[in-house]
């Protein structure tokens, strides 16, 4: 998988990201757990929230080129 759009959340540190699979045409939510990118996490435990991070990655430029986020 690859990353199609990160951000980092400057008051949390927090990492975010949409990872692509682009053979399958998947696309995931992920944040960065240490030295790897975690798609089954959990808002409840994080410091962010999603309506943050739903507003500044790119998901409307992913799902246009084609990539279906699984849930």
């Amino acid at each position: 998988m690859m990353v199609f759009d990160e951000i980092t959340i400057n008051n949390t540190g927090e990492r975010f990201a949409i990872l692509v699979d682009r053979f399958r045409n998947l696309a995931y939510l992920a944040i960065r757990n240490g030295d790897h990118w975690e798609t089954n996490f959990d808002y409840a435990k994080c410091q962010t929230d999603a309506t943050v991070v739903s507003q500044m990655l790119d998901f409307e430029g992913c799902k246009k080129q084609g990539y279906i986020f699984v849930e």
